[in-house]
């Protein structure tokens, strides 16, 4: 019995085909964009989002703005927090820039490797946040942008099928037939 007759009737994998084809199937980002305005914007978030954690993070770091902060505030877990999203702002940032370049020039490797960056720094960030770091008021706030991130990993898998799908079809291929002498 070889490895593939084992797995072809395995229930799981049924189940992978089946979100393989629904992943397949989505051709639209929020119901209004196409896949690729949508990873654009999903560039345009990250560099936003990255570049406010970069400031934030540093601004907490060197003491910028610290008359701000309660007085209640602890330093030592605040440095220890900015210094944490410091880095996921700058991953954040230049990962976007590899999204973009792979939206921009339709290089699969760049939106795979976005997709492998995002995915780790998600799970990293959800580690972190609730069982590291876990502050209950926070809580939802940090799910909620979990579960966003975990949507922009969706749509750049979505995007990255569709290009291979589209350097896979035939549908472009034209054959020119020439007339030859019998």
């Amino acid at each position: 019995m070889s490895i593939p007759n084992l797995m072809h009737g395995s229930p799981w994998r049924q189940q992978l085909n089946v979100v393989n084809h629904a992943i397949l199937n989505v051709q639209s980002c929020c119901y209004f964009f196409s896949l690729k305005m949508g990873c654009k914007l999903i560039v345009l978030f990250e560099n936003i989002l990255g570049l406010w954690q970069i400031y934030l993070g540093y601004s907490q770091i060197h003491d910028i703005n610290r008359n701000l902060a309660p007085e209640w505030f602890s330093s030592n877990t605040t440095q220890h927090n900015s210094e944490f999203y410091l880095f996921l702002g700058l991953v954040a940032f230049f990962c976007a820039q590899l999204l973009l370049a792979g939206v921009v020039f339709q290089r699969k490797v760049c939106v795979m490797i976005w997709i492998g960056v995002m995915a780790s720094s998600t799970v990293a960030f959800m580690f972190y946040t609730l069982v590291i770091d876990c502050i209950p008021e926070s809580m939802l706030i940090d799910t909620l942008v979990s579960a966003l991130q975990a949507y922009f990993v969706g749509i750049g898998l979505a995007y990255h099928m569709q290009l291979e799908r589209s350097e896979n079809s035939d549908d472009d291929l034209e054959v020119l037939f020439t007339a030859s002498a019998a």
